[in-house]
């Protein structure tokens, strides 16, 4: 839905790059790493 909608879609792992397998689509934001720099990298990106 949320493609269908054009919204940004954020997906995000600590350490287990197999949680994001199927997500290999142009509109969607994969981010490895800690919980706060997602966040603060989600920030970054919102308009």
């Amino acid at each position: 839905m949320a493609i269908a909608l054009e919204k940004k879609i954020y997906v995000y792992h600590e350490r287990n790059p197999l949680q994001t397998t199927f997500y290999h689509l142009p509109e969607i934001n994969i981010f490895e790493g800690d919980a706060t720099e997602f966040a603060s990298y989600v920030m970054n990106h919102v308009k």
